[in-house]
């Protein structure tokens, strides 16, 4: 038996919820992460803690990180992927570039040659067909474009190549590849529009076209869907705006919004997702077929950097605390969001307290006191689901999947004790209480219905109970 708990305030969310997938350590803030094609359980997260730019992998696929490289007094932006050479590309600020030769375990700066200036703070990185192109901001006016040759598999051979010049640009925010071309976002020196420009990837590297103007003071995020490229970016009014293009020439707006920082999108199959913030709150937006609606938030986030693709699912980075979020959809409609989204398997309410149990990590008991606020009630270790809950006056009763199946407390939750097991079960799925107070549960796997008994031995030790007939 499934049960979904909706608390329903009169503002409603849609799905999807967001789930926490580990706290990388020292992680302040997430700022990209991308997943190896060559080993999909592997993923690699860069943002910043403690003053320091640092890297993160994860072997399980997100549910335990370890550090890989802490860079002083900066912070990491982005990450790429050369999957024809099976190397990681990481850029940021104050950090420069660097790069893994074995999935992320090891990491080596990559410097620049003294005649490389105008380079700017590493800002974006993308890789195609060997070549490393170098996103800088931030050093002067005319901010100039490099790439960097990979083509050789000797380190000691790769070598910087110019690109071109972008004349009263100060910043490059973005990157997309498309068509066998590279188009690139530099900011204008005057902080009034993003210009977008078209590399071939057939010409020369010197080759490179102005496309179009958008009325951006810089583009957060900019990704591929179709045939159509879609960007976020926030305009000089506070404005954040969504646009999509086709050709690159001719950009429609599909979405604005006052008072907030664009930040990030992505698509989940055909819908298309958006992430803001605004002083200290979250804000996330799915695009549907009647506009867009407000879906559920990552809790205790207060900044999001990054929503991006790994495997079919979607994960967010976020501050303050550098957690990364997995999108779930499996969650009731409307409501206020106040914890999961996991499955709730049975609720109870015990003295206008709600209790839910959920198989979210172990099998954990939560209670909501109020309608916009949850809390971790019991974690029981031993289960990683939790079925059901029941009271008989002030006992409580817990069903779980492993161990003695059913547990109990007489002082509210306090100290458990083990009940006898019923025989031949290995899960206890459901309570019923009976008129009479009589305790009957539903078991796996035979489907066996049980009763339960209280006979007690002189000097109260427990012989038969309670147990299960």
């Amino acid at each position: 038996m499934f049960i979904l708990i909706i608390i329903s305030t009169g503002f409603a969310k849609s799905p999807p919820g967001w789930i926490q997938k580990g706290h990388p350590v020292h992680a302040r803030g997430i700022k990209d992460f991308v997943e190896l094609p060559w080993d999909t359980n592997t993923v690699i997260a860069v943002g910043y803690g403690d003053n320091y730019g640092r890297i993160w992998k994860s072997d399980n696929r997100g549910e335990s990180w370890s550090q890989k490289l802490y860079v002083g007094s900066s912070a990491f932006e982005d990450v790429d992927v050369d999957t024809s050479n099976y190397l990681l590309w990481a850029i940021g600020y104050r950090a420069g570039l660097y790069y893994s030769l074995n999935s992320g375990d090891n990491w080596f700066f990559f410097d620049y040659p003294n005649d490389i200036d105008s380079i700017g703070e590493g800002n974006q990185v993308i890789v195609i067909n060997h070549y490393v192109y170098y996103g800088g901001s931030g050093s002067s006016s005319n901010i100039k474009f490099y790439r960097l040759n990979t083509t050789s598999n000797d380190p000691s051979e790769w070598h910087w190549e110019f690109v071109t010049t972008f004349d009263s640009c100060d910043a490059i925010n973005e990157f997309i590849h498309k068509d066998n071309k590279l188009y690139v976002f530099a900011r204008k020196a005057t902080h009034d529009s993003v210009r977008v420009y078209e590399l071939s990837l057939d010409a020369p590297a010197s080759y490179v076209s102005l496309k179009s103007a958008l009325p951006l003071i810089w583009v957060t995020d900019v990704k591929m869907h179709g045939d159509s490229v879609y960007i976020a970016g926030d305009s000089l009014m506070r404005v954040a705006r969504v646009y999509s293009s086709y050709d690159m020439s001719t950009w429609d707006i599909i979405g604005e919004w006052s008072n907030k920082i664009a930040r990030a999108l992505d698509f989940i199959n055909d819908t298309l997702i958006v992430g803001f913030y605004d002083s200290d709150t979250v804000y996330i937006y799915k695009k549907t077929p009647s506009g867009w609606e407000e879906t559920f938030l990552p809790e205790h986030a207060n900044r999001l950097y990054c929503i991006e693709r790994v495997g079919n699912t979607l994960w967010a980075g976020t501050s303050p605390y550098g957690d990364i979020f997995e999108a779930i959809w499996q969650v009731g409609y409307g409501g206020t969001y106040v914890y999961g989204p996991t499955w709730v398997n049975g609720a109870e309410v015990h003295n206008d307290t709600i209790y839910f149990t959920t198989n979210y990590t172990y099998g954990e008991v939560y209670k909501i006191v109020d309608d916009t606020s949850v809390s971790v009630w019991q974690n029981f270790g031993d289960a990683s689901e939790a079925y059901d809950i029941t009271w008989l006056g002030d006992t409580v009763f817990v069903s779980m999947n492993s161990g003695n199946l059913i547990k109990r407390s007489n002082d509210g939750g306090s100290t458990w004790e083990y009940t006898f097991k019923p025989e031949n079960a290995n899960a206890v799925y459901t309570f019923y209480v009976k008129s009479d107070s009589t305790l009957m549960i539903g078991t796996g796997p035979y489907g066996d219905v049980f009763t339960s008994n209280y006979l007690y031995d002189v000097g109260g030790k427990y012989v038969y109970g309670p147990t299960w007939v």
